[in-house]
């Protein structure tokens, strides 16, 4: 009988908005559910007209008559989940993946249009190289002003993984001549890396987490991401101008730190949006502050392509699985945890099932591991972490039990030997007490925490 982990919940005071849709994200939504790109009207309306969250989009779709003519009802799940994989990596579910969601849609744990979003949210590899592919065409034909739905079918019909394919659908409307973006800042499909094309210095955007200054002046020289490992903190002058044309561009992703005060560059620290708004002066300005910041660091762009063989996960990836693994290393060495694609694609579906419900529940029929986290602000995977991490001290070995009246599950199944890979997921949770809150699912394979059984 396995032992069900109690919830953590975090406490917080500071609110999020709902997911912000942005033309890639929308983009994508269009690629997954109707295989083709979006059109120029319709892009327009669900961006600027509709009010509605990158959730809510989705849901929406399904009340659209082109959804309607695709799959009807969706009462053949296996017919459904083939055609949202084909759409997406041009590739069928692999038969874990097909089984999982086959369960999950049947059962009713989860919508179609959040199953479209966990899988889309998902892409890596192979997988992610498609799908921002086929978002840079099918932006290109929105861009240019284009709406036929049998013209954004056929443009996306043959891109793939290569340049070439992409290249081949952009000259077959005459789309590969021209600029489709004139903005200051330039950003890469999945939202990670945006490019000055004036100073050509690069951004990178992903979650870094909080570090104090000291710790801060290794993060990024130590740091390898997008396919480089040149990146350096930015000056002070740096960060204001990055920040001044970022918020000036009417289309630019919300910046993923603005509800932190302040950024670490190596002068010291610069107001984030947060910051002004809460100490007063411009964004950018220096700030007299002591304590933990958010990391943004920046390259020169040389022209050089990234390490097209770079497997490196994305920051807030690599960062939830380093802490594990330090933890685990605490106690034992030669069984580190790996990052599982797949994992992490049932750890997203079912943060947002929970975050449809406003519940916070383990999933009862999942074959894995699982921790979960909530919090009213923009809780990460490795914050999560550190808290699960707290349970340490309340963990028996010798009885291989908690102490009385304490938790330690969470650490416990952190610890445990056997397993050894992980995934994670997070979403926005749409309704009850913990409304515009952030829930964190991380799950675990092989699962631990069997009855006993030590962890190690």
């Amino acid at each position: 009988m396995r032992i069900r982990f109690l919830f953590l919940i975090l406490l917080m005071v500071v609110q999020m908005h709902a997911t912000t849709p942005t033309k890639d994200t929308v983009a994508k939504l269009y690629i997954a559910t109707f295989d083709r790109a979006p059109d120029s009207a319709g892009l327009d309306y669900w961006l600027n007209s509709s009010g509605l969250s990158l959730e809510g989009i989705a849901n929406s779709f399904f009340d659209q008559e082109e959804t309607e003519n695709l799959y009807g009802e969706v009462n053949d799940i296996n017919v459904f989940i083939v055609a949202i994989y084909t759409n997406l990596f041009k590739r069928t579910a692999d038969s874990d993946g097909q089984e999982y969601w086959e369960a999950e849609l049947m059962g009713g744990n989860i919508a179609p249009s959040l199953f479209i979003l966990a899988v889309m949210q998902g892409a890596l590899g192979d997988d992610k190289t498609i799908l921002e592919n086929k978002t840079e065409v099918g932006l290109a034909f929105a861009d240019k002003g284009l709406s036929n739905v049998s013209d954004a079918k056929e443009i996306m019909s043959g891109v793939d993984a290569t340049e070439q394919s992409k290249t081949d659908a952009l000259d077959k409307f005459d789309l590969g001549q021209e600029e489709t973006s004139t903005s200051t800042y330039v950003g890469s499909q999945d939202g990670t890396i945006f490019t000055n094309n004036t100073t050509k210095f690069m951004w990178q955007n992903a979650l870094l987490g909080h570090e104090e200054l000291a710790e801060a002046l290794t993060v990024c020289t130590d740091l390898s991401f997008g396919g480089y490992s040149d990146w350096r903190l930015p000056t002070l002058d740096e960060s204001k101008d990055f920040h001044y044309n970022m918020n000036a561009q009417g289309n630019t992703p919300v910046q993923r730190f603005s509800t932190c005060t302040a950024e670490v560059v190596s002068d010291g620290y610069a107001r984030t949006k947060e910051g002004a708004a809460q100490y007063g002066d411009e964004i950018g300005d220096p700030i007299g502050f002591s304590g933990k910041a958010n990391v943004r660091c920046v390259r020169t762009d040389d022209g050089s392509t990234p390490n097209e063989g770079d497997s490196s996960l994305a920051p807030d990836i690599q960062s939830v699985v380093d802490r594990h693994n330090a933890i685990r290393q605490e106690l034992y060495s030669g069984s580190d945890l790996s990052w599982s694609a797949t994992v992490a694609a049932t750890a997203q579906a079912y943060a947002e099932v929970l975050a449809s419900k406003g519940t916070m529940e383990h999933d009862q029929d999942t074959p894995y591991g699982e921790n979960l986290a909530i919090a009213t602000y923009a809780i990460d995977y490795t914050v999560s972490t550190n808290m699960w991490y707290e349970e340490k001290p309340y963990y028996d070995y010798t009885l291989n039990d908690c102490i009385d009246g304490e938790m330690c599950g969470h650490y416990t199944q952190m610890i445990w030997k056997d397993s050894t890979e992980i995934g994670c997921g997070s979403a926005i949770i749409q309704t009850g007490s913990f409304k515009n809150g952030v829930i964190v699912v991380c799950r675990y394979n092989p699962s631990g925490n069997w009855t006993g059984d030590l962890p190690y």
